[in-house]
Order: structure tokens, then C-alpha cells, then sequence
């Protein structure tokens, strides 16, 4: 009896330290598995915002643009009064509801264009460093300035600008618009993290944009540049995207996992943390179900061990499915209304899954378009044409891009997209599907079209006045000819230029005047002058005018002038 009773005693003490030592493994995994799913999420999440911020930037980049080239043609025309360019202005700011401010201003950095500008009441941005870095450069594309808080509406802006040339090619003022850090910041809210996580979005001197505080403590105050140790070892190592911890040291005392992504195009770093308080608690909850599961093993020694642990495997299959099954949610929901096209494939063309706007085009409810290829609801020329893309995107192994006009099967209207197709690689390197992304640039290529055209009514208008223009680099000398000008000195457009080019078209009699004239107004002087040229061996008379552009030491930079063709005039006076 002593002897079974020893066995039973042996055998229940050495069953207890295997499955103790089965839970404290069990639970050391578990804290990894929660650690690895929260960063992967708040990885997936900064990207996610990440793109969402960079769409909005190239939407307002793309207005400023265009902004700019119709006020600079309106300077050109001398129609630039306040009513048309605040009209224009007001129209472009109807057509992206992003934009909370677009206004525009004269040389001398005042307001004067725009929705809500007193003609009378000038605020001005003269003091504004982006405003004399885009006076200074006029290489400079749009500038995106650090948060401000605005004179007209005495709210945090932040503001992005770009450069007006006058027809010299002279600094005419910047077109600006911008957008309220509120409006930021509540987006950010949308996301609904736990209690003690934040978004924060940083410009590229990692001034804080805007931010939200998931909990009773405030976010990080605009223009905040502190950064933690642990964020700056993350960014010296020059990746645009990755996580890492950053201690109870941080700015306002709390330990979190973060992740950030930054934009490769304009600069800006998308940050999202989670308390690692939050991770722990879920770890603690989880690890205290093994804890009980574990007491009961003890308790019930031989009689429950085996069942006991296939239920604790289950709980934590099914805890892990229902947070990545939150994850998915929220990201689907993210995904389904966001305005570009997306969609999924497998590697057969097979629809996997798509947000509302791709139901638009297909006319079809994502229930209907999934299971089903391109050719359940097109012509096999056209899904020959969307396969033959998915292919290539696969067969790429990175990121392909094409543009292609489409009709939308909801209301029959055409749009034309830039479509980025990547392929979807599983760990082993097998390729197991297309992901789609499109977006809208029918509007864009619109107001490409018709700048080009403007642009053929300015070279249609010199011809018909015989007057062309030049710009003169007088550094690199560099001599850029309008199209009149080539035809007014018998030269086919576009063949290269300089300053040397330019004497040798000049007629033998009249170099050495034209000479003397020009390195006079290099000192200062006025050039107008009128000589003969020889085009094509026809001799000409034009008269050429120009000024000289200087740096802060005076010293000639540029020329930009104009020639025109008086041949009539002098045979008329002869």
C-alpha cells in the first residue's frame, strides 16, 4: 500500500511539474505572439494613414499647380483681376473638400486672391520662410511649411505653397492652400485606438502636424520636436518605415510600442502607438486563463490533463483569430471607403474581395464579383487586356503601373485611372495573387490638356505679331528660343542655342554694334536695338529688347528679352 500510495505520490508531483513547466512555456510564448500581432497592426495602420495623408498632398500639389499656371496666364493676358482669379481660385476649392483655404498674393507677399479676401485688408506673408524660399528659388516645387497659426483664421494651418512667375519668368507672388490641423487630428480620432495610444503626424524636421491622444492625457502640443532616443536610433537608420519601443522616458511618461512610416515623396512621418500597458494587459489576461487552466490541472492531477490542455489550445486559437479578425475588420472598413478603386486576386484572376468603389464600376455588390473573373463582366478583349496587366505585375515581382480609360457599369460615365497592380508573395515566394489600386486622374489630365493648349495659343499669337521670346542662361550659356524666334532666324524649333550661336545669325555689318550693345547692358545699360540677321541666307531686320537679371551681388544671372521682325518697316521707310 506504502509502496502504490509512493508511486501515486511520484507519479502526481512529476505530472504537476510537467505541466507547470508546460504553462510557464506556454506563457512565454504568449507574450511574443501578443507582442508580434499589436506591432503588426500598428504597422499596417501607419501605413495605411501614411498613404491616405500622401493622396491628400499630391491632390492639393496637383491644384496649386494648376492654380498657379492659370494665374500666370492670366498675368500674361493682364486679366488677372481680383473677381477672375478668385473665381477660379473658389473653383478649384469646390472640387477637393480637403481644402479649407486656397488664396493667392501679389509680389510683395499680401493676400489678395481668394474666398473671404477684403480687397481693402491685405494680410501679409512676406515674413513667412516659405514665402522667401519660393521668392528666392523659382525651382522649387510646392513647399510644405511647418504648422502655423493663420491670420486670417487664427486656427493651426498647415499650409503648402507654390511659386507665380510673371511672363519674364520674375517672382509674381505663390498661390497657397491649406488645411485645418483639426480637421487632421479628427481623422485620426476616427481610428478609435485603446486608452494611452496616439497618431501623430511629423513633418520632415520632425515638428509635430497634428496628433490624437486615445485617453485622458493631451497629445503631444504642434510644432513639439522632442524626440526620444529610442525613435532617433530608429530613423538614423534610414529606413522609410519600422517599429520600436520608446521608454517611460518618452515626452509624456508613457511606455509604447510604435510603429512609423514615412513618405519617400514629401517627408512627412506618420507615427501610431499603443501603451505597452495595453499589450501587457492582454498578455496578463491570457496568461491568467493558462494560470487557471493550470491550478485545475494541478487540482485534478491525471483526471483532466490531456483535455485540459487541447482547451487551452483552443482559448488561444480562438483569442489570436478574434484580435486578427478585429484587425482585418478594421481594416476592410478602412479599405471599403476610401475613394480609389481597390481589389483583390488570386493567382488565377479570381475576385477575392473590393471596396464600394470598384461596385461601382462592375454595377455588382462585392458578394456578386467575388469568386468571379474579369470575364464575368466584360468583353474577353478587355479582360484579355486587365489579365495580360496582372501577368506582368506577377511576373514584375514589384509594383507595375499603367493608365487606362474605363466605363463605370453604375452610371455609364468614363474615367480615366492610374492603376498600380503588386504582386502578392507568399513567405515560400509563390505568388499568390494581384493587388489592385486605381485612381481617378480624368480631372488631372483634363487640365493638363487644356494647359497645353493655352500654351499653343501663346506660340500661335507670336507668330501671328512676328515677335518671339528668349531666355538667356548667361552662367551656362544657355540660350532657350520660342518657336517664332527659331522661325524668325530660319532655324529648325529646338535646335540648340548659345550665346555665340545667336552672333554667328547676326549679319557681318552689324556683330560688332550688337556686341559692343549687349556687354553694355551686361554693365547696366538699356538693350534695344535694331540689326539685320541672316536666316536661311535671307537677310533680315529685327529689333530686340531684353533686361538682365541679377544676383545679391549684382552680377548678371539671366537675360530675358524679345526679337521682332521689322523687315517691312525698313523696307517701307527705304
Amino acid at each position: 500500500m506504502k509502496k502504490n500510495l509512493t508511486l501515486v505520490v511520484s507519479a502526481s508531483i512529476t505530472i504537476g511539474v510537467l505541466v507547470t513547466i508546460m504553462a510557464i512555456v506556454t506563457i512565454m510564448n504568449l507574450h511574443r505572439w501578443v507582442n508580434d500581432d499589436q506591432s503588426e497592426m500598428v504597422q499596417n495602420l501607419a501605413h495605411t494613414i501614411a498613404h491616405a495623408v500622401e493622396d491628400e498632398l499630391a491632390d492639393i500639389d496637383y491644384v496649386l499647380l494648376v492654380s498657379a499656371d492659370e494665374i500666370e496666364r492670366q498675368i500674361s493676358a493682364r486679366q488677372d483681376t481680383y473677381e477672375s482669379v478668385t473665381t477660379f481660385l473658389g473653383r478649384q476649392q469646390d472640387r477637393f473638400s480637403s481644402i479649407d483655404l486656397l488664396r493667392a498674393t501679389n509680389p510683395q507677399g499680401e493676400t489678395i486672391y481668394g474666398r473671404g479676401v477684403e480687397p481693402t485688408e491685405h494680410a501679409s506673408l512676406a515674413q513667412r520662410d516659405y514665402f522667401r524660399q519660393l521668392q528666392e528659388n523659382p525651382n522649387l516645387g510646392m513647399v510644405i511649411a511647418e504648422p502655423i497659426i493663420g491670420k486670417i483664421s487664427q486656427k493651426w494651418i498647415w499650409l503648402m505653397a507654390r511659386r507665380i512667375n510673371n511672363p519674364d519668368q520674375s517672382f509674381a507672388g505663390l498661390v497657397y492652400a491649406s488645411i485645418f490641423v483639426d480637421d487632421l487630428s479628427k481623422s485620426f480620432a476616427q481610428f478609435n485606438l485603446v486608452s494611452g495610444g496616439e497618431i501623430i503626424l511629423r513633418d520632415r524636421n520632425m515638428h509635430v502636424v497634428a496628433g490624437t491622444n486615445f485617453g485622458a492625457m493631451p497629445a503631444l502640443p504642434i510644432g513639439d520636436n522632442r524626440v526620444s532616443e529610442e525613435l532617433q536610433k530608429a530613423l538614423d537608420q534610414g529606413s522609410l518605415h519600422g517599429t520600436y519601443n520608446s521608454a517611460s522616458a518618452a515626452a509624456e511618461g508613457v511606455s509604447r510600442i510604435h510603429a512609423y512610416h514615412r513618405s519617400a515623396k514629401y517627408g512627412f512621418t506618420v507615427f501610431v502607438g499603443i501603451p505597452q500597458s495595453h499589450i501587457n494587459s492582454i498578455w496578463l489576461k491570457q496568461s491568467a486563463i493558462v494560470a487557471l487552466l493550470l491550478v485545475a490541472i494541478l487540482i485534478g492531477l491525471l483526471l483532466g490533463t490531456q483535455l485540459v490542455s487541447r482547451r487551452l489550445a483552443d482559448q488561444l486559437r480562438l483569442n489570436l483569430s478574434e484580435a486578427r479578425e478585429a484587425e482585418r475588420e478594421l481594416l476592410k472598413t478602412l479599405i471599403r471607403f476610401i475613394p480609389n478603386l481597390i481589389w483583390l486576386k488570386n493567382a488565377e484572376g479570381v475576385y477575392l474581395a473590393c471596396n464600394r468603389e470598384f461596385e461601382k464600376f462592375f454595377g455588382k455588390s462585392e458578394a456578386e464579383i467575388v469568386g468571379m473573373t474579369d470575364y464575368d463582366f466584360m468583353s474577353r478583349e478587355q479582360a484579355d487586356f486587365f489579365r495580360g496587366h496582372d501577368r506582368a505585375a506577377a511576373a514584375a515581382g514589384k509594383p507595375t503601373v499603367n493608365e487606362e480609360w474605363i466605363t463605370y457599369a453604375d452610371d455609364g460615365h468614363r474615367a480615366l485611372l492610374r492603376t498600380t497592380k503588386t504582386p502578392m508573395i507568399a513567405a515560400d515566394g509563390r505568388p499568390i495573387g494581384v493587388l489592385g489600386i486605381a485612381h481617378d486622374i480624368t480631372e488631372m489630365r483634363n487640365q493638363e490638356e487644356a494647359l497645353r493648349e493655352s500654351r499653343e495659343a501663346l506660340n500661335r499669337a507670336q507668330a501671328v505679331a512676328h515677335v518671339g521670346s528668349w531666355i538667356l542662361d548667361i552662367a551656362a550659356n544657355r540660350l532657350e528660343w520660342s518657336d517664332e524666334s527659331y522661325r524668325l532666324f530660319g532655324l529648325p524649333p529646338g535646335t540648340p542655342m548659345t550665346i555665340d550661336g545667336f552672333f554667328s545669325c547676326i549679319h557681318p555689318d552689324d556683330r560688332e554694334r550688337v556686341a559692343a550693345a549687349w556687354h553694355a547692358t551686361l554693365g547696366g545699360a538699356e538693350y534695344d536695338i535694331e540689326h539685320r540677321i541672316l536666316a536661311a541666307g535671307v537677310t533680315r531686320w529685327v529689333r530686340e529688347r531684353a533686361i538682365i537679371e541679377r544676383d545679391a551681388d549684382g552680377k548678371a544671372r539671366r537675360g530675358l528679352g524679345t526679337v521682332q521682325d521689322i523687315t517691312l518697316r525698313k523696307q517701307t521707310e527705304a
